[in-house]
């Protein structure tokens, strides 16, 4: 895999400047093999896999394209399985906005200065 992925960032220059996180899991590549792609932080997955799919979206070469799924794995697997649940409805603590004409505002502000 890293042999391929040095292969395609070989055909365009300035590639690895353009494209730092996949220059950094073609190093990572070298340095720990396929394990790598389990070892990239959380927050790093979804810039590599994009960066990743650009730059593979011509070829069909299989061992890039096992990458861009072990990648697409990896960024599944590390992503929460929670969905967002809303708090039920609470009119005591709910905020209810309305809007006021010129004239509601301008008896508002009568009595307040009356207050004072």
């Amino acid at each position: 895999m890293q042999d391929a992925l040095r292969a395609q960032l070989d055909r365009v220059r300035g590639a690895r400047d353009a494209l730092p996180h996949v220059a950094a899991l073609e190093v990572a590549l070298g340095q720990f093999g396929v394990a790598a792609v389990q070892r990239i932080p959380q927050q790093h997955l979804p810039r590599i896999h994009a960066q990743l799919r650009v730059l593979t979206a011509a070829t069909s070469d299989a061992a890039l394209q096992d990458l861009v799924e072990r990648v697409r794995g990896a960024l599944r697997a590390q992503r929460p399985e929670s969905t967002h649940q809303l708090a039920p409805f609470d009119p005591e603590a709910t905020v209810v906005i309305t809007e006021g004409t010129h004239s509601d505002f301008m008896l508002a502000l009568h009595e307040l200065r009356k207050e004072r």
